[in-house]
């Protein structure tokens, strides 16, 4: 026999191959995909495209986009939704802005609609559509206010009947001002700006659509004897310019802070920050603390020697500006998305669309705010239309900001552009018809249109507000 020992034997290492995973490792990897990569996944081979038509899967994936877009999340009935169905709302935002990008595209109609008609002989005013595209609250012409169930699908029939309502109230002027989701995401907050004779209130509500019997149940309210110049809104808190003074209110805690900023114009609220504009520029104070409201009517005592931190004038070469407009809006644009601040304008050249988005300042200095606003990028939109008015606020879909506009024709339009490089965007017409004005000849008014890129739909007054077209671009395949 041989003394010689027979070398070990060296273990044959196989590639781990994607298909090799155990099914449940395949299926817990896709909850944390895009909807497009797992359409991708399912073209590899048999095995694989098995995990990527389970219902749990497009349950996690759909979650986590009402996460990342700020959609309402009674928008979708989870639990009563088909395979089929959950995997077609995931991929509506992705399929929606490949559709409008594609380099022949400038403008679009809808693939389906439908119409909703108010009740009895009322005409509608204005209108407003919930993040996820379900839910509308409407107003007519004598101030009712109705809140309806569009159905997340196209072929939802729409109930006649309205989910909850607000009885009219003749002795005052009222709109509906903000919308913002509870803190458990299955009621909203409404905001009401009312005027009579020179004074303004602001009356919040809640509503909880899905509990048994919907209604508006009166929250808080507060009411300023010098009215109401100009209101923003934004996640929990009001900015309200009145005369002279600018009050914020975090109407959640009905805590109050009030000083003076002079006769400035459009403003926002940012980052612990009130950005007040005006024809020269914009003026950017600190927001100081917060205290418990005195009172629900004012007047409010300001606080003494509050003067803004920051003051910009507006980057343009050429042009003189004559009409400024800044949509914003209290409803979250999406977990993780970065801020950004769409500000329009008329200038000599056409009308401008202005990017800016809020920069973290270095350091902890307690006297500076946490962020400033930085121009980004500008361009010239629809220039064969001189006169351009902001529609609605900007949301996201998919990558993608949406910035929706309309033109002195009615045209519905939205730009698009990638936060990475806001330099490059596209402006695309969603619609021209017989969305009309309520009155001929009367200022385009910016509340006949809702507009929801995560769903695909877009909402508008017709007929002089005796029907809302409900208009979607986007069908099952």
């Amino acid at each position: 026999m041989s003394s010689r020992k027979m070398p070990p034997l060296k273990p044959v290492r196989r590639p781990l191959l994607l298909a090799h995973l155990p099914l449940e490792v395949l299926s817990i990897t896709q909850h944390f995909l895009e909807p497009i990569d797992i359409l991708s996944l399912r073209l590899t081979c048999k095995r694989i495209s098995s995990t990527t038509r389970d219902r749990t899967t497009w349950t996690h994936v759909l979650r986590r986009l009402c996460s990342t877009h700020g959609v309402f999340v009674p928008t979708f009935r989870f639990g009563e939704m088909t395979q089929r169905e959950l995997e077609h709302a995931a991929l509506v935002p992705f399929r929606f802005l490949a559709f409008l990008t594609k380099d022949d595209i400038s403008s679009v109609r809808p693939r389906a609609i439908r119409l909703l008609v108010p009740p009895g002989q009322a005409r509608f005013m204005e209108l407003f559509l919930v993040s996820g595209g379900r839910y509308l609250f409407t107003q007519t012409v004598d101030g009712r206010i109705d809140l309806w169930d569009l159905g997340h699908s196209v072929a939802s029939v729409i109930n006649p009947s309205p989910v909850a309502s607000l009885g009219e109230d003749d002795q005052t002027e009222s709109s509906i001002a903000a919308l913002e989701p509870t803190k458990d995401g299955l009621g909203m907050y409404m905001v009401i700006r009312e005027r009579w004779g020179t004074a303004g209130r602001l009356s919040i509500y809640l509503v909880y659509p899905l509990s048994p019997t919907p209604e508006f149940v009166p929250f808080r309210v507060k009411t300023f004897i010098d009215g109401i110049n100009y209101f923003s809104a934004s996640p929990g808190m009001c900015g309200i310019h009145h005369g002279v003074l600018f009050t914020v209110w975090d109407y959640v805690r009905d805590l109050t802070v009030t000083w003076t900023v002079g006769r400035e114009n459009y403003s926002l609220i940012s980052q612990g920050c009130a950005l007040l504009f005006d024809a020269r520029g914009i003026k950017m104070w600190k927001i100081p603390e917060l205290h418990a409201s005195c009172g629900d009517v004012g007047p409010f005592e300001p606080e003494p020697n509050v003067i803004p931190v920051f003051s910009f004038q507006y980057a343009r070469q050429s042009g003189q500006l004559y009409e400024k407009c800044m949509p914003y809006t209290a409803w979250p644009r999406g977990e993780g998305r970065t801020e950004i601040l769409s500000y329009m304008a008329q200038a000599e050249d056409g009308p401008m669309l202005d990017y800016y988005t809020m920069e973290t300042l270095p350091g902890n200095n307690v006297k500076l705010p946490n962020a400033i606003p930085l121009l980004r990028a500008s361009t010239n939109i629809c220039k064969n239309d001189i006169r351009v008015i902001p529609a609605i606020a900007g949301r996201y879909c998919g990558r993608c900001f949406f910035q929706p506009f309309t033109t002195w024709e009615d045209n519905f339009m939205v730009n698009i552009t990638d936060p990475e490089n806001l330099a490059q965007n596209k402006s695309v017409q969603l619609y021209k018809d017989d969305i009309s004005r309520l009155t001929e000849g009367q200022y385009p008014n910016t509340d006949l249109y809702g507009f929801c890129p995560m769903s695909g739909r877009l909402c508008g007054l017709v007929t002089g507000g005796r029907e809302i077209r409900v208009m979607d671009f986007i069908l099952p395949k």
